[in-house]
């Protein structure tokens, strides 16, 4: 808990890249369950979580997610377009995401 102390202030932006590659998200998801709470507050951190897992995406996209996505020319970015009747992971893992 010292890096909630130490880095997630007000005015600050912290990137979890993959955050569960390393480690297991039920061992990490404590902790990003606390993050998002508190980076949702008047008072937190920006927080941005870069991930494929699908309890990740299911948890996050629908309300705060951002599509990277990139066809000819530069990357473009655009908020999170889940599919009807499927969870924000199907819809990710089906390549329907923005379309």
């Amino acid at each position: 808990m010292a890096s909630r102390h130490a880095v997630l202030k007000p005015g600050r932006l912290v990137i979890f890249d993959e955050p569960d590659n390393y480690i297991a998200l039920r061992e990490v998801q404590p902790w990003l369950s606390e993050l998002t709470d508190l980076a949702l507050s008047d008072s937190g951190p920006q927080a941005w979580f870069i991930s494929h897992h699908p309890e990740l995406l299911n948890q996050l996209a629908p309300d705060h997610g951002t599509r990277f996505f990139r066809g000819r020319g530069p990357t473009r970015i655009e908020p999170f377009n889940g599919t009807e009747g499927l969870t924000a992971a199907e819809t990710v893992a089906r390549g329907w995401a923005g379309e």
